[in-house]
């Protein structure tokens, strides 16, 4: 499991537990994300191709999560302004 999130002391009332968990994850821990959700990606394409799911809203919304996390994959540390509509689920 990835521990990215360092000793410091907890989220203050002004702070939120994802202002925490950005603040505090590094260009390794960044990586490690991306490595698992690259390979969660991966079983959820396999799913995809070979389990017969017979409603279209699950596979839409699978089809949908496993675009949102290709995107993911040329996320960097810092502040980015870009708009992320696309990221939506």
């Amino acid at each position: 499991m990835l521990n990215c999130v360092s000793s410091k002391p907890g989220a203050g009332q002004d702070r939120t537990r994802w202002h925490e968990f950005f603040n505090n994850l590094d260009k390794f821990y960044l990586g490690q994300l991306q490595t698992v959700m690259d390979q969660f990606r991966d079983e959820l394409i396999f799913i995809l191709n070979n389990i017969d799911i017979p409603k279209d809203e699950p596979f839409e919304f699978l089809k949908r999560l496993s675009a949102a996390i290709s995107q993911m994959k040329s996320v960097t540390l810092g502040y980015d302004e870009t708009n992320t509509e696309s990221l939506k689920l």
